[in-house]
């Protein structure tokens, strides 16, 4: 009994697992022998119809970290800016009122803290 049992499970996962790569290949990506052309983002690729899932969120992910990269260097830069324009002013000041006083922003070793100005 237990011998029977045995060989109808046997058979009933080896139907199973046939079934199971029925469906991948089915389903997996056919390569189209076309590429797809190189980005900012990625080398090139090889056509793949349907593309895989992976492959497009690696590609948006590079894409999305790149903009967060690009706003964080423009708000860098904007601060730059205004802690050049604070300098300006501060030394402007100085020879308005002829008056000695301690300038935080003004050029000196601060511009090599700063790096170089736009």
């Amino acid at each position: 009994m237990v011998l029977i049992i045995n060989i109808v499970y046997s058979s009933l996962l080896f139907i199973c697992s046939l079934q199971e790569d029925r469906l991948r290949m089915r389903t997996r990506p056919i390569y189209t022998g076309g590429f797809v052309r190189p980005t900012l983002f990625h080398g090139p690729l090889p056509r793949m119809k349907p593309q895989p899932e992976h492959i497009s969120m690696i590609i948006k992910n590079r894409i999305r970290s790149r903009e967060k990269r690009l706003q964080f260097k423009a708000a860098l830069l904007e601060d730059l800016n205004d802690l050049a324009l604070e300098s300006r002013f501060e030394e402007g000041l100085k020879e308005m009122t002829n008056l000695q006083f301690t300038t935080f922003f003004s050029p000196g070793y601060v511009l090599d803290e700063w790096g170089r100005l736009p």
